[in-house]
């Protein structure tokens, strides 16, 4: 979840801040069953082409990417382990692993920014009035 007071500073440099919900259609439905395995794929993709690296000190980010686990559902198509699944397996949250599968997603130019529940999204000015947009 983004904080009010960070959310003001996004605001100052993009338009607007929205919610992103992992468990939203990807783009490629026939393939994926979320927004969140098709960014995750679209990374993994990525890494195999050598096109991007991580920091070999980022012991955090290694873990998290390497903790993730991956099946097929019935229809074949790749479904990430949710985080609740990970929790099971008392791991903690991904977030630096979040952070750079969304940075290398095909939504990425939308500048979706993770700020949290699914409601109606309350994006705050920095003249501090809050405006609610539907979605």
């Amino acid at each position: 979840m983004v904080a009010r007071p960070l959310k003001i500073q996004l605001l100052d440099k993009v338009d607007h801040v929205t919610d992103r919900n992992g468990e939203a259609a990807p783009i490629d439905k026939g393939r994926f069953v979320n927004c969140r395995a098709e960014d995750y794929w679209t990374l993994r993709e990525i890494f195999e082409a050598g096109e991007v690296d991580i920091d070999p000190d980022d012991d955090l980010l290694a873990a998290q990417l390497g903790s993730i686990k991956w099946t097929l559902d019935s229809r074949g198509r790749i479904k990430i382990e949710s985080k609740d699944d990970m929790r099971k397996r008392w791991l903690p949250s991904p977030d630096r692993a979040e952070v750079v599968a969304q940075s290398f997603s095909p939504r990425r130019s939308m500048h979706t920014v993770n700020v949290g529940p699914r409601w109606p999204q309350r994006s705050w000015r920095p003249d501090g009035e809050g405006v609610v947009s539907a979605r």
